[in-house]
């Protein structure tokens, strides 16, 4: 509310007249500038001339395809063709070792899903427990804003409260220059833009009787496809007896199922691990924060009560300079009957309220000074504070939940070498700045 308040004294302070003779000189200018909707539609034009261009090319290479086909279609039904079609009798018997091995599979898909299961609920809860930190970083971040908002606002108090001292003494002629512009559209865009207008249409032409002639020989080709081929059916019987493929395909389809669960498995568990050290490092981060929280609510109340301080400097400062300035005047514009020497005691008076005006505005900027040295200290403190971490990576058995390092887990054959190395290198201590 302050800063409003002040920020509408300041802009009653621009809009008083000066007592200053002020001329006007209006200039007026013709200038040509191109039109920003005219040239976003010339370019939109272009897009669309080239996506015109590149259908039509589309359709024509699509065309000839079809008309190849067709040629091929009709030499194939001018053609009598022999056809030998063999009918094969196959006896199916059902191998009990693989129903057995079905049967383990099943299962062990099944323990695989559960699994499975259980470990996406684990990801969910960590996934809520990250947002939850992720909100408590983001009010951080806003306290910090309002205090890098307030800092800025005292160094535009501070320039605002220069320039009212300088506006005081100025008092010269000033002349006010405004240019007149006016806007006319420009002659080569607008033909360019007609030129583009009627290429655009020409190719959209262009594409429709292409698309026209496309359907037609699509038809045509689905027209000679349902038509019929003459064949001459041989007829011959095999008997063979072979194992059941069908159960072949399912085991072969269960031990697909089982590696994609298997890896699925991995691939949860290394989320989750990943999970669960993103979630300590927020953790940490989550305790740091609040404490830095705290101090930076401090500081802004501290620097909002420096701020309304200010303030009120600043209005009493502008009071006593409008006084000090009418008394001025009024002592320009005294008759000549006034006695000499009151003239110079009142003169001498005002002398040394302007001094002490000007003191006081010296005090208070040494003071704005100290606040802001001792603000780049703190925030200097606060960046080079450090904390030594270490981050450990442990690999989890799957069937007894064991914890164990990276290299136990290579030795058990729980992780291949692409991923033991990979955990190695996550694994490291580091120095985190905040």
């Amino acid at each position: 509310i302050e800063i409003v308040q002040l920020k509408g004294e300041i802009q009653r302070w621009r809009d008083t007249k000066p007592q200053v003779q002020t001329k006007e000189v209006v200039n007026e200018v013709l200038q040509y500038r191109e039109d920003p909707k005219t040239k976003e539609e010339i370019e939109t034009l272009k897009k669309r001339l080239a996506e015109e261009q590149r259908k039509r090319l589309d359709l024509e290479r699509e065309r000839t395809t079809i008309e190849e086909k067709i040629r091929v279609k009709k030499i194939d039904l001018s053609q009598v063709r022999e056809k030998v079609v063999q009918q094969e009798v196959v006896k199916m018997e059902e191998d009990p070792v693989l129903k057995s091995e079905c049967m383990t599979f099943s299962q062990n898909i099944n323990n695989e899903l559960k699994q499975r299961e259980i470990l996406k609920d684990e990801l969910s809860r960590l996934q809520r427990q990250k947002a939850d930190l992720d909100l408590q970083l983001e009010e951080l971040e806003r306290e910090r804003r309002a205090r890098r908002e307030a800092e800025l606002e005292i160094q535009r108090l501070r320039v605002r409260l220069s320039e009212l001292e300088i506006r005081d003494k100025e008092n010269r002629e000033k002349v006010t220059v405004k240019q007149k512009v006016v806007l006319q559209q420009d002659p080569q865009q607008e033909k360019e833009h007609s030129i583009l207008r009627l290429q655009v249409e020409e190719e959209r032409h262009k594409r429709l009787l292409l698309e026209k002639e496309y359907n037609a020989l699509l038809n045509q080709k689905q027209t000679l496809e349902r038509m019929e081929v003459r064949e001459k059916v041989v007829c011959t019987e095999t008997f063979q007896v072979e194992k059941d493929p069908e159960a072949e395909l399912e085991i072969e389809r269960l031990k697909r199922s089982l590696e994609e669960e298997t890896k699925r498995r991995q691939e949860l568990d290394f989320e989750l691990s990943t999970f669960t050290t993103r979630l300590t490092e927020l953790e940490f981060t989550n305790t740091k924060s609040s404490k830095e929280l705290d101090y930076v609510r401090d500081e802004s109340s501290r620097l909002l009560q420096e701020n309304q301080r200010l303030q009120n400097e600043i209005r009493k400062l502008q009071a006593e300079i409008q006084i000090t300035s009418k008394e001025t005047r009024q002592i320009t514009e005294s008759t000549p009957m006034d006695n000499s020497k009151n003239l110079e005691i009142r003169l001498e008076a005002l002398q040394r309220e302007l001094q002490d005006l000007r003191r006081i505005t010296t005090e208070k900027d040494e003071e704005i000074e100290k606040l802001q040295k001792s603000l780049s200290a703190v925030r200097v403190k606060r960046e080079q504070r450090e904390s030594h971490l270490r981050r450990s990576i442990v690999v989890i058995d799957p069937d007894t939940g064991k914890e164990m390092r990276p290299e136990e887990a290579y030795k058990l054959g729980l992780i291949d070498w692409k991923m033991f190395v990979n955990l190695q290198s996550q694994e490291c201590d580091w120095e985190e700045i905040t």
